[in-house]
């Protein structure tokens, strides 16, 4: 759109004002690129400044553990697939967790704006903030005009702790009191990332900060809303760019900490080291010499590809990543099915193997359990794709 007017009227004179100089489709507004709209940026005013300045509040940032596993969920016009996006989001597990954490690591917080991915997720997580007893409401492009300006009133008077809106408040809403903001969408777009968490940045009586419960593993995909990454060309948008240094998250608290920080900032931690990337591309090793990596998350889900029987996809998060594996229980290559019956054995002996993944996921609390008999892995990176060679586990007392 911007390109065709610029066309029409190549003798213009152009200036650009945007607090959000990114694009889905090919990151930067700015640049080199022969579909960039500016050559050059006349003057930057992030955020860090302007809180250095005073005009904004400090924010600090908590990587949720019940992070979605958006591994599956395909990329459409430069961000996820809403819909598949909203399946994975608005399921009862998911919500559960969502809402469990985001009350925990807010408790302290009077006021919290939640994003959700679609207006099914947003009911979701009201209906579950209710059923705990949080007052809550939803705003959507759906709510009447007169029904949402009473729920904003009220709101912002401090007399309703919760709303959940999807994509009408994360541009142009002013409402200083705001104390906490929930980002329970994932997304690739660090301009939609960056205007939500916005929304909490506005000075107010009494408020010293804002506090952003990320449970999209948006801060690993686009680095801090203060200083964003835009998603380089050719990369998986999932991912993001790792190319150079990126924010930490602490395992006690869960702050995430700006690259340069050698300690938590919440709670004084040191940082984790990381491991040599270059382990096992330049000699053969033995697994025992892979660092173990705390087990941080676990998500479990339905994974399906086009031919072949589904698989019980188990997710662990560990060391800011995620990673992967698929128990394929009904596999039509012998060997697959065997690993299958060492994996259920291993973690649930004298229990009969599921029949499908799609009977594992029924089995009450699989992921729970997963999650707590599962303390670290092992992972190989020499390869195409990283590969969990092992699992440090916990015996549980009780029967599945």
């Amino acid at each position: 759109m911007f390109g065709a007017l610029f066309a029409a009227h190549p003798e213009a004179a152009i200036l650009g004002l945007t607090g959000s100089p990114w694009r889905l489709d090919s990151g930067s507004i700015v640049g080199d690129e022969p579909d960039s709209l500016f050559r050059v940026s006349l003057a930057d005013v992030d955020a860090r400044y302007l809180i250095q300045l005073g005009y904004l509040v400090p924010l600090a940032t908590k990587a949720a553990r019940g992070e979605l596993d958006t591994s599956d969920v395909a990329i459409r016009n430069g961000d996820f697939a809403s819909n598949e996006l909203a399946l994975l989001a608005s399921e009862r597990d998911a919500v559960d967790r969502v809402v469990a954490e985001g009350l925990a690591l807010t408790a302290s917080r009077r006021t919290v704006l939640w994003f959700a991915v679609a207006v099914e997720h947003a009911t979701a997580l009201r209906d579950e903030l209710r059923r705990r007893g949080e007052r809550a409401e939803v705003v959507t492009g759906e709510t009447p005009q007169a029904d949402r300006a009473a729920i904003l009133d009220t709101f912002a008077g401090g007399n309703l702790r919760h709303v959940v809106n999807v994509a009408v408040l994360q541009a142009g809403y002013d409402c200083p009191p705001i104390g906490a903001v929930v980002m329970a969408r994932p997304t690739c777009s660090p301009a939609l990332r960056t205007q939500c968490a916005g929304r909490g940045l506005r000075l107010a009586p009494g408020k010293s900060d804002c506090l952003l419960i990320d449970v999209g593993g948006n801060w690993r995909r686009l680095g801090s809303p203060l200083r964003p990454r835009a998603p380089a060309k050719g990369r998986d948008r999932r991912e993001g760019d790792h190319s150079g240094p990126h924010e930490w998250s602490c395992k006690h608290c869960l702050q995430v900490n700006e690259p340069t920080d050698s300690v938590c900032r919440g709670c004084g931690t040191p940082k984790p080291r990381r491991a040599d990337p270059t382990l096992g591309r330049a000699r053969i090793v033995g697994f025992d010499d892979l660092p173990l990596l705390d087990v941080e998350a676990v998500a479990v889900r339905l994974h399906e590809k086009p031919g072949k029987a589904p698989s019980l996809r188990v997710s662990y998060r560990a060391d800011g990543r995620w990673f992967s594996e698929c128990i394929a229980f009904t596999s039509d290559k012998p060997f697959a099915r065997h690993k299958a019956r060492e994996w259920w054995t291993r973690r649930f002996p004298g229990t009969r193997q599921p029949a499908t993944a799609a009977d594992a996921l029924r089995l009450p609390m699989l992921r729970d359990r997963l999650r707590r008999m599962t303390a670290a892995i092992r992972v190989d990176e020499s390869g195409e794709w990283p590969r969990i060679v092992w699992h440090e586990l916990h015996v549980l007392a009780e029967a599945l």
